[in-house]
């Protein structure tokens, strides 16, 4: 009885184990997904608003509850005390780097979010959002990708491994 129980229970936790690695994937598809609207928004306000750039920032960042919502408030904070924009953005997201379930790739086009912006007309800075979307919708295109095949991966594994302990207890 003892080992049926012990090898239920591990079975359970590589299950959880295998399905929370292959959430992992779901939540950077879904970040991704929030940065694009939010920077469209952004582009929004900057093109046809004329709203200067702390403005937008602060509307954005109430839209919606992720990451990135999180990281422009700070920006916004930063760029209210007289730091500019690159080093603002780079702040705040070095803030909350540790939550953010972006990678690397996804981190370096943001950073590039503050080259030209702010330091030119509207119409220039929509040019400036346009490759950035581009690059984000990409990555997002690739998170989707990775999801459909690795989360499936790790979620089935976790299960096999769970299974295959426990055969080799009893």
């Amino acid at each position: 009885m003892i080992k049926v129980t012990g090898c239920i229970l591990i079975i359970l936790s590589c299950s959880l184990i295998g399905w929370m690695k292959g959430n992992s994937y779901k939540e950077r598809t879904k970040e991704l997904e929030n940065i694009i609207e939010m920077i469209k928004l952004m582009e929004l306000y900057i093109t046809y608003r004329k709203e200067p750039l702390i403005k937008a920032f602060d509307k954005v960042s109430t839209t919606k509850k992720c990451w990135f919502s999180n990281v422009l408030k700070d920006c916004k904070y930063y760029m209210d005390k007289k730091l500019e924009l690159d080093d603002s953005l780079k702040k705040a997201i070095d803030d909350h780097i540790g939550s953010t379930p972006l990678n690397e790739e996804d981190i370096l086009v943001l950073e590039d979010l503050t080259m030209g912006l702010g330091k030119s007309d509207s119409e220039s800075q929509r040019r400036i959002l346009e490759p950035i979307l581009i690059r984000l919708n990409n990555n997002q295109n690739s998170a989707r990708y990775r999801e459909s095949s690795m989360g499936k991966m790790y979620k089935t594994l976790g299960i096999a491994i769970g299974i295959v302990i426990s055969i080799l207890i009893i």
